[in-house]
């Protein structure tokens, strides 16, 4: 069972089995039982925009979750309060998921270590920074690290949401299912 990815009805966390050790990732009500290269395909299967939140605050996931999935019809797979954890979930479903959203400050670790860890994404992954702090100088790292995006949680909720709906949108052209494709494709391949 090594390098499997599972998630538990009664838990909604991922969990890799390893030889001696567990990793979690919290999950948003999925249940399957799959190995890592079909888990990814069972998830756009049952949703065809596959979102990641990165945020300590409970009361902020819950709203942006929430929010996400009334307005801008994106429904978050998973999200998780500390830099290691996110990272390893987006490097585990690489080339998998569309939309990551990242806190500066987290639990453990910050957004811009995130931000630096999703690089080399496929060009129809987005990564966006959202902060108490969007000054000047953490728009410009952000945007240095890779960050597609910053918005300031307290005045640019709006422009996030209009900026989920058009990248959702996006999602669905032929070119950019052709790219998600060939990234799973390779991603299979290479397992």
């Amino acid at each position: 069972m090594r390098g499997n990815l599972r998630l538990s009805w009664l838990s909604y966390y991922f969990v890799r089995q390893q030889t001696s050790t567990a990793q979690t990732f919290r999950c948003c009500d999925l249940a399957v039982d799959l190995p890592l290269s079909q888990l990814a395909e069972s998830i756009k299967a049952r949703m065809a925009f596959i979102t990641y939140l990165a945020e300590d605050n409970d009361k902020i996931v819950e709203n942006l979750i929430e929010t996400l999935s009334e307005i801008a019809n994106v429904k978050v797979t998973a999200h998780s309060a500390t830099q290691t954890e996110a990272s390893r979930w987006l490097t585990l479903l690489d080339g998998k998921w569309h939309l990551a959203i990242v806190d500066l400050f987290l639990e453990e670790g910050s957004g811009l270590g995130i931000l630096a860890g999703c690089r080399n994404r496929e060009p129809y992954q987005k990564i966006v920074l959202l902060t108490n702090y969007a000054t000047p100088e953490i728009r410009k790292r952000a945007t240095a690290l890779g960050a597609d995006a910053v918005f300031d949680k307290s005045t640019e909720l709006e422009l996030l949401l209009a900026y989920c709906i058009e990248h959702t949108a996006n999602v669905k052209s032929k070119e950019t299912q052709e790219a998600e494709r060939e990234a799973v494709t390779r991603d299979v391949m290479a397992t």
